[in-house]
């Protein structure tokens, strides 16, 4: 007992510590992944928050120009657009009207510039009337917008991107540099879409501890404008490690916990497994003798209530329930069943003559000589005051009637000895099959009948369906 105890102990701890060591590795996993997805979520909206903030700031140009057509300007009159196109956010806006070309610039821009803008702008989608896009020229980032006034009358506005304006607009990220140069052999992670741009990539390196992003920008025919380089701190995945840091702990804490437990628990099981032993070994002396007494008392308490208390022979429950299974039986089978009724004749009269007790001493003789007569697979009992009923299995008819009437025969040979005489007596019978008999109940009424049949034709006969006898 003790082993086993000890051995289920041990099982037990083991099996724990297995579960517990899968469960955490299994949320370990799952948290990592689940931080380190949402990290990359909130990285990916980072990115767009700042690509669509510069895309804004640059769109503003685009939103004025669109205005300015709209109120239907009156472009013949130069010194009228001129002043009106000066308050604008343009570095430079010229209009071509046919073969002439009138500027207006600001003083950030000296004649050479002029000369190489002109020269590329007027290059750039020459069949286009509108278009707004952003190309690379001399060194400098430019923001193109092209504007039909009317039939061969465009107006074209210039802006210069200051590309440090990103470090500005991207305060969400912890550093953010601008970089000229094309990083090559980089595998893409994302791309967005851009109005201004012909493509926008991005590769995106994480690790432990840091998050890198170098979101390249692309201008017409494909070609490099610039890049950006951006840095967080991955405080999701740092935050979700040490949450599961300290679950581990508490769950390695509340495992040591267990075993000491455990250990005492054992400890404590085994000095009340030794007093218990002690005390069951005793009780199972005494419950082995009460045990005996039980029995005694049971079998006892089974004649009660299935055994006529006088005669011995089954009460008429007893009977009735063997009775019913006896026919069932034999009709599942298709066997024989036969039913005898038997009354003791004159009863009445013996016993106001001579008393009850010379009537139990002939209900006691009476039922004994029957009980010999039968073997013990026959069910005989006592239904009530002077009348008993037999069930013979496996035999016809006939062969009932010459079995009963051997017992009629018996019954007449017992003598009850008194003070001044010598009595005997005699018995009816009547005996019926299973035939038309649908069970147990309608075969003792025909029995019964029959029983009757022999009362009025003189008694100490035995009557049937045949009436052999």
């Amino acid at each position: 007992m003790k082993r086993i105890l000890k051995s289920k102990t041990i099982l037990f701890l083991s099996i724990i510590s297995l579960l517990t060591a899968i469960f955490l590795s299994f949320i370990y996993c799952l948290l990592v992944s689940n931080y380190l997805e949402i990290e990359k979520n909130q990285n990916i909206k980072y990115i767009n928050t700042l690509i669509n903030s510069f895309e804004e700031n640059i769109n503003s140009n685009s939103k004025r120009v669109d205005f300015l057509i709209k109120t239907n300007l009156d472009f013949s009159n130069q010194t009228r657009v001129k002043n009106t196109l000066k308050n604008l956010n343009f570095d430079l806006v010229f209009i071509k009207n046919n073969k002439k070309i009138d500027f207006i610039k600001k003083e950030s821009l000296d004649e050479k510039q002029i000369s190489i803008i002109k020269k590329e702008i007027l290059e750039i989608h020459p069949d286009i009337i509108n278009f707004n896009i952003i190309k690379e020229i001399n060194n400098t980032l430019i923001y193109i917008s092209k504007r039909q006034i009317k039939d061969n009358s465009y107006l074209y506005f210039i802006k210069q991107i200051d590309v440090n304006l990103l470090k500005n607009l991207g305060n969400i990220f912890s550093s953010i540099n601008v970089q000229k140069n094309h990083i090559l052999n980089k595998k893409k992670d994302l791309d967005f879409s851009s109005k201004n741009f012909k493509r926008i990539d991005v590769y995106t390196n994480f690790n432990n501890k840091k998050i890198q992003n170098i979101i390249s920008f692309y201008g017409i025919n494909q070609d490099f404008l610039f890049s950006i380089i951006t840095k967080n701190e991955a405080t999701l995945s740092k935050e979700g490690k040490d949450t599961i840091y300290i679950f581990v702990t508490i769950v390695i804490i509340f495992l040591i916990i267990l075993f000491y437990i455990t250990h005492l628990y054992q400890k404590i099981v085994k000095e009340q497994n030794n007093e218990l032993e002690n005390k069951v070994e005793q009780r199972t002396h005494q419950i082995k003798a009460t045990l005996t007494e039980l029995e005694k008392v049971n079998l006892k308490l089974y004649d009660l209530a299935h055994t006529d208390f006088l005669t011995k022979t089954m009460n008429r429950r007893h009977f009735f329930m063997h009775a019913n299974n006896a026919y069932n039986v034999a009709k599942e089978k298709k066997d024989e069943l036969c039913a005898v009724m038997i009354d003791i004749d004159n009863f009445k009269r013996l016993n106001d003559t001579y008393g009850h007790d010379l009537g139990d001493k002939v209900l006691v003789s009476f039922s004994k000589c029957i009980k010999d007569c039968i073997d013990d697979d026959t069910i005989f009992g006592r239904l009530g005051g002077e009348e008993f009923a037999i069930l013979f299995k496996n035999i016809p008819l006939d062969k009932a009637i010459e079995k009963v009437d051997y017992i009629r025969k018996s019954i007449e040979k017992i003598e009850i000895v008194t003070k001044n005489n010598i009595i005997k007596i005699t018995a009816s019978f009547g005996v019926a099959d299973m035939k038309n008999a649908s069970n147990i109940d309608e075969m003792l009424k025909k029995a019964d009948k029959h029983l009757y049949h022999a009362k009025n034709s003189g008694k100490n006969l035995v009557r049937s369906r045949l009436n052999l006898l």
